[in-house]
């Protein structure tokens, strides 16, 4: 369901950095690409926060569920009016999705205040057992001063070890990237929508791709924060398991394929814009939760 007000989907011509058929002969072909599509980085689910100054330029609201880097409508915050104005309210759409994939990235993030001179994140292990992996899961140990940057303005500067836990999910609903793995990714003020994500999953007793669940945007006012996250719970208004052999070969496909290019690290996760537009307003909510 797309808002009224506002054409988001997509140019005429097709869905931004997809393959098109209908381009001139001298563009069909991908010679010279070769090795670079052994590497994958799927695009991401994201909520538009009240900071993501590009996404609102591009016509998006506060709680709009979008894809990115395609810059696609997912699914939209629904709109309060009230004085000849309007809002976004507590909920958006919902928008269902099966898992093919889960993994563990954990990431040292530089200060925000460094970005200009500093990559956003430091360094990044899938090993449980790194000294990153160790430092994002304990509280006491979650944050160092940085060495190049140790303070500005008078304010100490911190990176941060941060989990993620990162689902690849293939889109239950029609939408131009229905066919396309999708990153669907949780840490710091929204770990615990992870967890409830994989508690649902071991519930079901099924393979990770034989299910479907329902996200939905919530507005989240923690401690006086403000931000929008993903609440995942089983679908009311879908079949909840993959029932079709055929269908679910499909999903196990993609589940061995993505398997098998985490496991070669060909798979990679971007989130180059997640600290600067949260603006560590989740971070900061997180800092008192397990993780």
């Amino acid at each position: 369901m797309a808002k009224e007000t506002k054409d988001l989907t997509k140019p005429a011509s097709g869905v931004p950095g997809l393959h098109r058929p209908d381009l001139p002969e001298h563009l069909q072909g991908d010679f010279g690409t070769e090795e670079a599509s052994e590497f994958i980085t799927p695009p991401r689910i994201k909520v538009v926060q009240a900071l993501s100054s590009r996404l609102h330029e591009l016509g998006f609201d506060t709680g709009d569920c979008v894809v990115v880097p395609q810059n696609l409508m997912l699914a939209p915050i629904e709109q309060i009016e009230k004085g000849g104005k309007t809002r976004p309210g507590e909920a958006g759409f919902p928008f269902h999705f099966v898992p093919l994939l889960f993994f563990v990235e954990y990431c040292l993030w530089n200060p925000l205040e460094t970005r200009e001179s500093l990559p956003m994140i430091r360094e990044r292990s899938y090993d449980k057992d790194s000294e990153i992996a160790k430092r994002a899961r304990d509280p006491k140990l979650r944050t160092m001063l940085c060495p190049e940057f140790p303070e500005k303005d008078g304010k100490q500067l911190h990176c941060r070890y941060v989990e993620h836990l990162n689902f690849i999910v293939l889109l239950q609903d029609e939408h131009e990237l229905a066919g396309v793995p999708l990153l669907l990714s949780f840490s710091k003020g929204e770990h615990n929508q992870g967890r409830q994500l994989l508690a649902l999953m071991k519930l079901r007793k099924v393979p990770i791709c034989g299910a479907r669940y329902v996200g939905q945007v919530r507005h989240r006012t923690p401690s006086g924060k403000d931000w929008f996250g993903i609440d995942i719970n089983n679908p009311l208004d879908k079949e909840p398991f993959v029932t079709d052999p055929d269908e679910f070969a499909v999903y196990k496909g993609f589940h061995e394929d993505l398997k098998n290019a985490h496991e070669s690290n060909k798979l990679r996760a971007d989130y180059s814009d997640e600290e600067a537009e949260d603006a560590d307003a989740n971070a900061n909510a997180a800092a008192s939760t397990d993780f």
